[in-house]
């Protein structure tokens, strides 16, 4: 792992490996969510065609965007479709000779037409409604209002007479008399509105208004009057059309025509050969010829008796609706069948199966990619301090292994499992016991933990030459279940992160106060010992260390500050001892380039320059995109009299374009550094001329409020005017230095410098 004074790539974060994993568990989201109503023509197994009988064959009219459902004829013969598509906005039609002339939303503005509710005509004035809309046709132009009838969900609308009558699953009646609306409630004995069936409205030829809801209603002034002919309440009927003469029911084996006050006319199905199950879909009525639709083909009665004409042919299994003009002309939908569809059916629960099965292995994928990105770093780390101190230590290497188990796909999707084990669990338990605690959950995941771990370790395996010498078989493993602790309780405070207020009050207030005191105790230590070292008060340095890290003194981050201290105090062989610790305890990358750079420079103060560059070098291979090493490195070569190659080092203590941004918490500023040490090495290269504005610039760079600073860059710009045969001015620099900080580092190298009278070789 060279430093060769190329300038390593930065990482990116660690919290950057989440992100496709979660970029993909969105669009699988989206994708799962619109696949449950993806209904695609060629997987429909019917489609709808209109059909009209000219001179006693069936002829196909031209096809329309979609699938036509309602069909009405006006009084003069024109003939109209609703067309209601697959999440789009329904479309009007109407048949201009022999093609189609489709209305949208272009044409309608800001309406939208509620397909479920379908259309009227009065005359040849078309109307159909939104929410809260009315949208209006007069023969030449579209119109569209916002009216004011109730604000609820239409089921039903009628026109007549320049008329307009609107009824919602409520029961409220809206009317419009040409000018202005008025709404009223519908009181009906023992209806329960707004639930099924929804009312549904008819007009007869007597002006007569009707309501067919759990019964038959026609109005009579203000009150609405029970229609029972011959006595029958009609409550299991249901009403399938309406013609002048009165209001079409049906009840699965009857179709009766009912009118104000007696039955009209009445079919059983079985009198003319249709089985029971057969569902009538629209009546239609021109003079004395009645046309019902149904699942088998149409009906005829021409007032005396009923048969069954011949269907359209072309593959129709049933007819949809019916319309006849004043002339006896018929027009039919038609229901075709799709053969081809059988063979793609598998594709509606197949692909959303694997759009779950996707979702379901998103979370593996990412805790996989996850404790495998942890696995390269602790590679990268184990390299980086065999390169420094020649060795890996034991506990290195046992963890190489646990993050190399942990990374596997087997391990990510158990910890998965147990996860996901424990909700499902859970809502089973919610299911059987209602009155449930929602601290059950946590129980139930432990207990499916803990089951793992014992499932695992039951599996006989052999023996590893680093499992703990003991009687019997290997321990149990509890990795898996250890690993899965911390997602489980992230997972049981958003289960229950509406119930935490009345537990312990506002969570996410606990959780940023929790964070914010962390937070300030972590900068309040390190901005103490920052101001300590800058004064050059190193006693006060290392009693902050220890009392800001009093929960964890011997822990590697605690020993690598300690360390630091120590180096910058002059006390290199202690400094060592101590920064030895560090790098075997560290586990974090960024804390363990600070600690072999701190090692480095232990080692670097005692002429140890092998060992200190295999260190300075390990730090920049640990975390690419950290410079700090690379002035270690610089002022190594310099003492080494390699000043070409310490220019090298220099320049890349900043790089091409800075401190990469992803590593400014460790880079920090180096521009004092920077401009001293190339003022030094451009002197020892002969290249005098350029040697006063970088020492200016050092200068100008380094903070005067702090001792140890000051006392780094005198003596590092001494060593550039020794280089340059300018004794009298050195000898003022290494002065500077050795006044500026007396305790420290650097003092104690120009009071060797102004002891020697020479530049130091080695």
């Amino acid at each position: 792992m060279p430093a060769d004074g190329r300038f390593p790539k930065p990482e990116k974060p660690a919290i950057w490996s989440l992100l496709p994993p979660a970029m993909v568990a969105i669009l699988l989201l989206v994708a799962l969510g619109e696949s449950f109503e993806w209904h695609p023509a060629f997987l429909e197994p019917s489609r709808n065609e209109v059909f009209r009988l000219d001179s006693g064959a069936w002829h196909r009219l031209p096809g329309l965007p979609g699938d036509p459902a309602q069909l009405r004829v006006s009084s003069a013969g024109t003939v109209w479709t609703l067309v209601p598509h697959y999440k789009e906005p329904a479309q009007l039609a109407r048949l201009d000779g022999a093609t189609w002339r489709v209305f949208g939303p272009p044409d309608f503005g800001a309406c939208r037409v509620d397909s479920s509710v379908g259309f009227a005509l009065d005359g040849e004035d078309v109307w159909a409604v939104g929410h809260g809309v009315v949208l209006h046709f007069d023969g030449l132009q579209w119109t569209c209002a916002r009216e004011a009838f109730a604000d609820g969900v239409v089921s039903s609308i009628v026109a007549a007479g320049g008329q307009l009558w609107v009824i919602d699953v409520e029961g409220n009646l809206s009317h419009f008399d040409g000018s202005q609306w008025a709404t009223r409630h519908v009181e009906l004995p023992g209806a329960k509105w707004g639930d099924h069936p929804w009312p549904l409205l008819a007009r007869t030829a007597d002006g007569s208004l009707w309501i067919a809801r759990n019964g038959l209603w026609r109005s009579k002034g203000p009150d609405w009057v029970s229609v029972k002919p011959g006595g029958e309440d009609l409550k299991g009927f249901d009403m399938v059309g309406s013609t002048p003469e009165g209001v079409w029911l049906f009840d699965g084996e009857r179709l009766v025509l009912a009118g104000p006050y007696w039955t009209l006319r009445e079919l059983r199905l079985r009198d003319v050969g249709l089985e029971r199950g057969v569902a009538v879909t629209g009546v239609a009525q021109a003079g004395p010829r009645t046309r019902v639709a149904t699942s088998k083909g149409i009906l005829e009665s021409d007032g005396t008796g009923w048969r069954m004409l011949a269907g359209p042919g072309n593959g129709v299994r049933g007819v949809v609706d019916v319309g006849m003009g004043a002339h006896g002309g018929l027009l039919a939908i038609g229901n075709i069948s799709n053969p081809a569809a059988l063979r793609w059916q598998f594709l509606q629960p197949a692909i959303p199966l694997v759009l779950l099965l996707g979702l379901a292995a998103t979370p593996v994928w990412a805790v996989r990619r996850y404790k495998h990105r942890q696995w390269r770093e602790h590679v990268r780390l184990q390299q980086a301090v065999a390169h420094a101190t020649g060795a890996v230590p034991e506990e290195f290497a046992r963890d190489e292994r646990l993050l190399a188990r942990q990374s596997s796909w087997w391990s990510a999707t158990l910890t998965v499992v147990v996860i996901v084990g424990a909700m499902l669990t859970w809502s089973i338990t919610r299911t059987i016991w209602p009155a449930a605690p929602p601290w059950m959950f946590l129980p139930i995941a432990f207990a499916l933990h803990a089951v793992v771990a014992l499932g695992q370790s039951m599996v006989r395996r052999t023996p590893r030459p680093w499992d703990p010498i003991e009687p019997g078989r290997p321990g149990f493993d509890w990795g898996p279940a250890r690993r899965a602790v911390p997602a489980t309780l992230a997972v049981f405070f958003l289960m229950n992160l509406g119930a935490f207020p009345k537990w312990m009050g506002d969570p996410f207030v606990w959780l940023f106060c929790a964070l914010a005191l962390a937070a300030w105790f972590r900068m309040a230590g390190e901005t103490l010992r920052i101001r300590a070292l800058r004064r050059g008060d190193y006693e006060r340095a290392l009693k902050l260390v220890r009392r800001f890290r009093f929960y964890n003194p011997d822990g590697g981050a605690a020993l690598m500050w300690r360390g630091h201290v120590l180096v910058s105090a002059g006390r290199f062989r202690e400094a060592e001892e101590t920064l030895r610790l560090a790098v075997a305890r560290l586990r974090s990358r960024s804390a363990q380039a600070r600690a072999l750079e701190f090692l480095g420079d232990a080692l670097l103060e005692q002429a140890r320059y092998g060992e200190a560059q295999r260190s300075y070098e390990a730090a920049v291979h640990a975390v690419p995109g950290y410079r700090r090493p690379y002035r270690g490195l610089a002022e190594l070569a310099l003492r080494r009299h390699d000043p070409a190659r310490a220019l090298e080092y220099v320049e890349s203590i900043l790089g091409p374009s800075g401190s990469a941004w992803n590593r400014w918490t460790i880079n920090q500023r180096a521009h004092d550094d920077y401009w001293a040490l190339r003022a030094w090495a451009l002197a020892e290269l002969g290249r005098g001329a350029e040697v006063p504005e970088a020492a200016a610039l050092a200068l100008r760079a380094t903070n005067s409020n702090s001792p140890p600073c000051l006392a780094a860059t005198y003596r590092r710009l001494g060593m550039a005017m020794k280089a340059l045969d300018r004794q009298s001015e050195a000898e003022d620099y290494f002065k500077r230095a050795r006044n500026a900080d007396p305790n420290g580092r650097w003092s104690a190298q120009a009071r060797t410098m102004l002891g020697e009278k020479s530049v130091f070789r080695v």
